[in-house]
């Protein structure tokens, strides 16, 4: 769905794709990416590179550090989190309950999950999107914290811009399908 500003691209992985993709690895079916999101965001379920800038570490934690709160709360895991870019395991059991938070959800509720976990990096901000705990914008812009970080220090790039605006629409368009579910 990423890129495509089609607001019922989640709705048609949904009814359309359930087990039809061609590589096994990423089918849609509620297992498997259930599956695939937890082995994908292994390394990146919400972690922090507090390895730099004192100001960035300062925002990373004002933002992080309550959507971690809300996540150790609502399904009693904890978090390793990592300095840098090297990978580090997280604890089987916080995989293994997150893992069952997914499997308890629709192939509707998956397709808008996928598309936000992709977008955003993170299967935590699209369960707090999914439970109401993570406003869509400010789940959007601290799935792209260290992004717009280096913008504010840099500038911005024209093909950067496009890109976020993209992923804004399509990840703002599964937050409104996964809000439509819930009624």
């Amino acid at each position: 769905m990423a890129g495509t500003g089609r607001g019922d691209s989640a709705a048609c992985d949904a009814v359309d794709r359930p087990c039809q993709c061609s590589n096994r690895a990423d089918c849609t079916r509620p297992g498997k990416f259930c599956g695939r999101a937890c082995r994908i965001r292994r390394v990146r379920t919400a972690l922090l590179s507090r390895g730099r800038s004192g100001a960035l570490v300062a925002r990373q934690a004002a933002v992080w550090d309550p959507i971690l709160a809300w996540a150790r709360a609502r399904y009693d895991v904890g978090f390793v989190l990592v300095e840098g870019i090297m990978h580090q395991p997280q604890p089987p059991a916080m995989l293994a309950r997150l893992s069952e938070a997914l499997a308890a959800r629709t192939a509707f509720e998956l397709a808008a999950l996928s598309t936000i976990v992709t977008i955003s990096g993170s299967l935590v901000i699209a369960l707090g999107v999914l439970e109401g705990a993570l406003e869509p914008e400010a789940a959007f812009d601290a799935g792209h914290l260290d992004e717009l970080w280096q913008a504010e220090q840099w500038g911005e790039d024209d093909f950067a811009l496009d890109q976020r605006a993209a992923h804004r629409t399509d990840f703002l368009a599964a937050c409104t399908f996964l809000g439509l579910l819930r009624g």
